[in-house]
C-alpha cells in the first residue's frame, strides 16, 4: 500500500512539473491502474526505465501536437487508432481509403511517450519500408514489449491482435527493385538468380495486360510477431509474411502437382526408350511439350528463389543468441528437386534426346544451388557428390557458367570429404567400395578433384563413361520400367495413347529420322571433307570426342588430323542416336551427324552418293 501511495504521488510530481511549463503545447492525464500483484523479476532482469514507467500507467493524447511538432519522427500511444491496411507508397505510405480519414486524425494526435523504439530489424521484408513507415508497427511492437515485461500481458495481447489484423502493401516494383540487387551481389557467376527476377516482372507486367491496366497492386503482407524469452531481454520482433498468393500471377504459373520437373524427364525418357524398342520415330513434338513444360517449372523455380527473401513463409526468431535478429525459413527455389534430382532430371532429358541448352544449364544451376546447400555437411557422401557431376557430365551439357559453377562447388566438397574432418586423406566416404567401384577397389579423387577444378571433367572422364556403359548394358531390363513411364503420364498430359507410347507419323525431327538422312550438305558444312565413318556407334561418345578433338597424336600409329574430317555414326537404336544427336547439337558441332540405319544401307548409300574422300 505504501509503494502504491508513493507511485501516485511521485506521478503528480510529474504532472504538476508539466502543467508548470508554459513553453509546453501538451498536457497529459495519467490514469493509474491498479493491476493485481504479480512476481517481481529478479534483480538482474530489471526492467527499463521506459518499462518501469509503462507498468502502472497508460498514456492518453488530448491535446495536438504544437506546430514544431513536424520536426521529430512520430511516436504513437497504445491507444492509438491505427489502421489496419495501409498501403506503401514510393514517396511514403498512404492509407486505405476507407479508413484514411480517420487514420489521419488519429495520427495528428500521437504525441512522444517514454517508450524506447528499436530500430534493428534487418529482415529483407522488413527493409523494403522507410524508417517512417517502419514507425508506427515498430511503436505498436515496443509497447507490447513494454506491456510484457510490466506483467501487463492483455494488454499485450490486445496490441498483439492488433498487429496481427493488420495489412501493409508494398508496391511490386520495389520488391523487385530489392530482389535485382540482392540477385547482382550473389558471389556466384550464374545469371540463374538475376533472370528469374527479370521474368518474374516480365509475368507481372502480362498479368496487367490481361487484367486491362496497368496499375501496380502491390503484394499484401501481414505482420508476424514472436516473443523473445525474458532471460534474453524479454523484447518482442516483427516481420512480414505475405498474405496470400500475388493475384497477378494466379494462373499463369506452371501447376507444380502436374509439373514436376523429375516426372517430366521420367515421361520424357519413357516415351524416347518405348519408341525406340517398338522401332518407331518418337514424337518430337509431344517430347518438346514436356521440355516445354519443364521450363517453364524451372522459370516459376527461379523466380521463387530470386524472390525466396521477400515472399517466403517467414517467421521472426526467438532467440536473441542467433547471428541474426530473425531467421528466415526460407527454401532454396529448388522446389522438388532437392537433393541429386535435378542431376538425374538433366540425365533423362538427355538420354530422350532433348537438345535444349537452356532447360540444361537451369538445371544445372539448380543443382549447384543444393550442392551448395548439403554438400558439404557430414550427411551427405563424397558418392552423393559424385552422383551429382557424374551425370551432368554423362548429359553431355558443355562448358559454361552453370557447369563450372558446379564443379567447383563440387571440388570443395570433395576435399572436405577427403579431410573427414580430421586431417586425414581417406575415409569411409572415399572408399572405393564406397561408391560402387568394383575394379581396383579405389578411385582417384584426387584426379578427379583437378580435372573439376581445371574444367577438363566431362563426358569422356572415366567415370561418365563407367556409367553410360551401365546404363546401355541394363537398357534390356529396363524396357518394362520405361514403358511404365510413358503409361503413367498418359492421363496427367491429356495426349493420345501413341503420343505417349512414342509412335510418330512424321518424321524424328533430326537428321537421324528424315526421309532421305544422306543429304549430305545439309548434313556437314563442308561435305567435300573426308569422312570417318562408326558403324554400330551406340551412343556416340567416340565419334563426340573424335570431332570435338583439335589436337593430333603424335603416338597414333594412324596420323590424322581430326579437324579437318566429317564424322557419320550409324546405329539401329533410335534412343542411343536421339541422345548422340542431342549432345551434338548442344556442342555445336557442324561436321558430326547420326542416322538410324543398317549397317549395309548406310555402307551403300555413302558409296554411291558421298561427294568427298571416305
Amino acid at each position: 500500500m505504501l509503494f502504491k501511495l508513493t507511485a501516485i504521488a511521485a506521478l503528480l510530481s510529474v504532472i504538476l512539473v508539466l502543467s508548470s511549463n508554459d513553453d509546453s503545447a501538451l498536457a497529459f492525464i495519467v490514469v493509474v491502474v491498479d493491476h493485481h500483484r504479480r512476481r517481481r523479476p529478479p534483480p538482474s532482469h530489471r526492467p527499463p526505465a521506459a518499462a518501469v514507467i509503462a507498468r502502472r500507467t497508460r498514456f492518453v493524447p488530448l491535446l495536438s501536437p504544437s506546430d514544431d511538432e513536424s520536426q521529430h519522427p512520430p511516436s504513437y500511444a497504445v491507444d492509438a487508432d491505427i489502421d489496419p491496411r495501409f498501403v506503401v507508397g514510393e514517396g511514403g505510405s498512404h492509407t486505405s481509403s476507407s479508413s484514411s480519414s480517420s487514420s489521419s486524425s488519429s495520427s495528428s494526435s500521437f504525441s512522444s511517450c517514454s517508450i524506447s523504439v528499436s530500430d534493428d530489424n534487418d529482415h529483407p521484408v522488413v527493409r523494403l519500408l522507410t524508417a517512417e513507415e517502419r514507425r508506427p508497427i515498430d511503436v505498436l511492437v515496443a509497447e507490447r514489449s513494454a506491456s510484457r515485461w510490466a506483467g501487463d500481458y492483455n494488454v499485450a495481447d490486445e496490441i498483439r491482435m492488433r498487429l496481427e489484423g493488420m495489412r501493409v502493401v508494398v508496391p511490386w516494383e520495389r520488391i523487385l527493385r530489392a530482389a535485382s540487387t540482392a540477385a547482382a551481389a550473389r558471389d556466384d557467376d550464374d545469371d540463374y538468380v538475376v533472370r528469374g527476377v527479370d521474368e518474374f516482372r516480365d509475368l507481372l507486367l502480362d498479368a496487367r495486360r490481361r487484367r486491362g491496366g496497368d496499375v501496380d497492386v502491390g503484394q499484401e503482407f501481414r505482420i508476424v510477431v514472436a516473443d523473445v524469452p525474458r532471460s534474453e531481454g524479454g523484447r518482442s520482433k516483427w516481420v512480414l509474411a505475405p498474405a496470400c498468393r500475388p493475384p497477378e500471377i494466379d494462373g499463369a504459373a506452371s501447376n507444380p502437382d502436374e509439373d514436376d520437373v523429375l516426372r517430366l524427364a521420367h515421361a520424357a525418357l519413357g516415351m524416347a526408350a518405348s519408341a525406340s524398342e517398338r522401332g518407331v520415330d518418337v514424337d518430337y513434338d509431344a517430347l518438346n511439350g514436356l521440355a516445354r513444360r519443364a521450363s517453364r517449372r524451372l522459370r516459376d523455380l527461379r523466380g521463387g528463389r530470386a524472390l525466396a527473401p521477400f515472399l517466403s513463409s517467414t517467421a521472426p526468431s526467438s532467440s536473441s543468441s542467433s547471428s541474426s535478429a530473425m531467421t528466415t525459413m526460407a527454401g532454396t527455389g529448388v522446389g522438388e528437386l532437392h537433393g541429386r534430382k535435378a542431376a538425374d532430371a538433366a540425365l533423362w532429358f538427355a538420354l530422350s534426346g532433348i537438345d535444349d541448352v537452356r532447360l540444361y544449364d537451369d538445371l544445372v544451376s539448380v543443382a549447384t544451388a543444393e550442392l551448395s546447400r548439403f554438400g558439404k555437411n557430414s550427411g551427405c557422401r563424397a558418392k552423393d557428390v559424385m552422383h551429382i557431376v557424374e551425370r551432368v557430365a554423362m548429359a553431355g551439357i558443355g562448358a559454361g557458367h552453370s557447369r563450372g559453377a558446379l564443379y567447383r562447388v563440387a571440388a570443395d566438397c570433395l576435399e572436405i570429404k577427403m579431410m573427414g574432418g580430421t586431417g586425414s586423406t581417406r575415409n569411409d566416404d572415399v572408399r572405393g567400395d564406397d561408391v560402387g567401384d568394383t575394379e581396383g577397389g579405389g578411385i582417384d579423387y584426387g584426379g578427379i578433384i583437378s580435372s573439376l577444378r581445371d574444367g577438363s571433367f566431362g563426358l569422356h572422364s572415366d567415370r561418365p563413361l563407367l556409367g553410360l556403359w551401365r546404363f546401355s548394358t541394363r537398357q534390356r531390363k529396363q524396357r518394362a520400367f520405361f514403358r511404365n513411364a510413358a503409361r503413367h503420364f498418359d492421363g496427367q498430359f491429356r495426349g493420345t495413347n501413341a503420343k505417349l507410347d512414342g509412335a510418330s507419323s512424321g518424321s524424328l525431327g533430326k537428321d537421324c529420322g528424315n526421309i532421305n538422312p544422306y543429304d549430305w550438305s545439309a548434313m556437314f558444312i563442308d561435305p567435300s571433307r573426308p569422312l570417318v565413318v562408326d558403324i554400330g556407334c551406340g551412343m556416340g561418345v567416340s565419334l563426340l570426342g573424335l570431332s570435338s578433338s583439335r589436337d593430333v597424336d603424335d603416338r597414333a600409329e594412324i596420323r590424322i588430323d581430326w579437324k579437318d574430317c566429317n564424322f557419320i555414326g550409324v546405329d539401329i537404336s533410335r534412343l542411343a542416336v536421339g541422345y548422340a544427336q542431342g549432345v551434338r547439337s548442344r556442342m555445336s558441332l557442324g561436321d558430326l551427324t547420326f542416322v538410324v540405319d543398317s549397317a549395309e544401307n548406310c555402307l551403300m548409300r555413302i558409296g554411291k552418293s558421298y561427294p568427298g574422300k571416305r
